[in-house]
């Protein structure tokens, strides 16, 4: 995803490198969704060809990925004041998420966020962004 946004930041919306990264980032989602899926019916089928086997436990306090990309869109749409409010409340809940990477920009680091921290963040999107607004470009 970084790299996308990088050829997303660093590039004017009508170039080619930016349509490109935005075709790309297209595609490397859905391909990573077909994984998932092939990889959640793999589990199914195996499952259910052997009762033996043990279910495949997921940690009840990790965010998932659809729900991090669901999260990073939202943040996209956000206007400078709520994204201040969100890096000040990642500061505030969970200082270790986030890192300067400049002067100008900093990373928050989205698997360093407890579940619980990430849906107050989350709350807070929602009333910061309407679903239906495009980003900015």
């Amino acid at each position: 995803q970084l790299c996308w946004d990088n050829c997303k930041t660093y590039n004017i919306a009508e170039s080619d490198i930016y349509r490109m990264a935005e075709h790309m980032e297209k595609l490397a989602k859905k391909t990573i969704n077909k994984l998932k899926l092939s990889s959640k019916e793999t589990k199914k089928k195996s499952k259910d060809e052997s009762d033996e086997e043990e279910d495949i436990v997921t940690d009840p306090n990790c965010v998932s990925f659809e729900d991090k990309v669901k999260f990073t869109e939202k943040v996209r749409k956000l206007a400078p004041e709520g994204l201040t409010q969100l890096v000040k409340m990642v500061e505030e809940l969970s200082p270790t998420a986030i890192t300067d990477i400049d002067s100008k920009r900093l990373q928050i680091k989205l698997d360093d966020i407890d579940k619980e921290t990430f849906a107050k963040l989350n709350d807070l999107l929602s009333t910061q962004v309407r679903e239906d607004i495009e980003p900015p470009q």
